[in-house]
């Protein structure tokens, strides 16, 4: 059963079982983004801060993440899933924002914690085809985070599924 926190891909891939893939996932993760001035040794937030004519705005943004598995065997993942667990841990950094009379401010950025999991598995739907599917689950706590996976082989064709019974129709008549 499916979740709105999980996502499933699959496709088919023209390969042996001793073929093997990298799959990789990507994400962006959602970044605070907070202006101030520099007052003194003191930093005082601000909606928007001016330095050498460029603004600078409050507000989000976000940095793409990525985790792989690679060289994984078709064969290997037809008995057992490959799983590979996410863990960004949350940070924060500044960057500081000089003009001619030193720090004017800072740029500071922030984010939280994102967890989530990803399984590889491979179903033979005859030989040379396989079905190949990555689940991807977020298992965080907060729901602004967003995963998108992609898939990358490195031996046979690959076909999305949703074009396979047109490409695939006679190879592959249990695909749907």
């Amino acid at each position: 059963m499916d979740h709105p926190w999980q996502t499933r891909t699959q496709c088919l891939i023209e390969a042996g079982p001793a073929d093997t893939v990298d799959v990789r996932v990507r994400f962006l993760q959602v970044v605070t983004r907070e202006v101030a001035r520099a007052r003194g040794d003191e930093l005082e937030l601000a909606p928007e801060l001016t330095v050498d004519g460029v603004r600078y705005l409050a507000g989000q943004e976000s940095r793409e993440r990525e985790v792989a598995v690679s060289g994984v065997a078709l064969g290997e993942l037809m008995t057992a899933p490959s799983v590979m667990e996410v863990d960004v841990p949350a940070d924060q950094e500044a960057v500081w924002l000089i003009d001619v009379s030193g720090r004017a401010g800072a740029v500071l950025r922030g984010w939280e914690a994102l967890h989530g999991r990803v399984e590889v598995r491979a179903e033979l739907l005859r030989e040379g085809l396989f079905q190949l599917t990555v689940l991807v689950a977020n298992t965080t706590e907060c729901g602004r985070h967003a995963f998108v996976s992609v898939l990358a082989g490195r031996a046979g064709e690959r076909h999305a599924l949703l074009s396979a019974p047109i490409v695939l129709e006679e190879r592959a008549p249990a695909a749907r």
